[in-house]
């Protein structure tokens, strides 16, 4: 598995915010309150954020300037920036 492959929707197109997100088995009593709203969360997830760019004609990820959350998955959902 590439590195590209462990993001959801990946368009093919360099300049592209993408996604990942996942379940840690955690509440916000061990991981802190959302990251976005502030709230407790029951199960906390973690998003990874990416941003595509062309590498020598090839898909690649970077995560510079990008952002890690963690927080109710509805709350990461909404906060993925739109493109």
């Amino acid at each position: 598995m590439t590195e590209i492959d462990r993001f959801e929707d990946v368009p093919n197109e360099p300049g592209r915010y993408v996604y990942r997100i996942k379940s840690t088995g955690h509440s916000s009593a061990r991981l802190g309150g959302c990251e976005v709203c502030g709230e407790h969360v029951t199960e906390v997830f973690l998003q990874v954020e990416g941003l595509t760019f062309d590498n020598d004609g090839e898909l690649a990820i970077t995560y510079a300037d990008c952002r890690d959350l963690f927080g109710h998955r509805g709350c990461l959902l909404e906060g993925r920036k739109l493109q």
